[in-house]
């Protein structure tokens, strides 16, 4: 015959109320509250952090990619070298005219200006600093200078503004700019 042995389980929420109290018992109320901080320490990490942090990994591959492709300068084409020749050995002065034009295209009105011609650079080329007293908007300014900047053997040195009152919309700017031509 065959008997069957029969375990009698029960409710187990007393027995485990039971051991609960023991060991509340044992480590107290600042145990509790270390245990409960470990806890929801480990719960930020999972549920905060990693996602974040896996974010963060992914965003830094798309710009370390996009700085990669934006680090291969390409190489000058003929038409721009030319165009660079031509500009070398072109006079100075009819320069100085081009970077008025422009100042004056994008709305800002000049008032002063001098030039004086700097050292030569290892006797190849000589540098010719400009600078330009104007009062303009800050827009017409930022659209100003990026037209400059497109301009070859130009170099912006540096920009200063100045408003007289903090409601003002015209800016007084002072620009140092350098003109790089031939030095023979």
């Amino acid at each position: 015959m065959k008997q069957k042995l029969k375990i009698k389980i029960g409710n187990p929420l007393p027995r485990l109320r039971w051991h609960a109290q023991g060991v509340l018992e044992r480590i107290g109320r600042n145990g509790v509250l270390a245990a409960a901080a470990a806890l929801g320490l480990v719960a930020y990490q999972g549920l905060a952090l990693l996602p974040e942090g896996q974010a963060l990994q992914q965003e830094q591959q798309t710009v370390t990619a996009d700085l990669a492709k934006l680090s291969r300068a390409p190489a000058p084409t003929a038409e721009a070298t030319q165009t660079a020749a031509a500009l070398l050995g072109a006079n100075i002065s009819a320069r100085k005219l081009i970077v008025f034009e422009l100042l004056r295209q994008y709305g800002l009105d000049v008032s002063d200006s001098t030039y004086r011609e700097d050292e030569e650079v290892k006797g190849r080329m000589a540098r010719w600093t400009l600078n330009v007293v104007a009062s303009g908007r800050y827009s017409d300014l930022s659209r100003a200078l990026t037209a400059l900047q497109a301009q070859p053997l130009l170099r912006l040195d540096a920009v200063s503004l100045e408003r007289q009152k903090i409601e003002d919309t015209l800016l007084s700017m002072k620009l140092r700019l350098s003109l790089l031509g031939d030095g023979r």
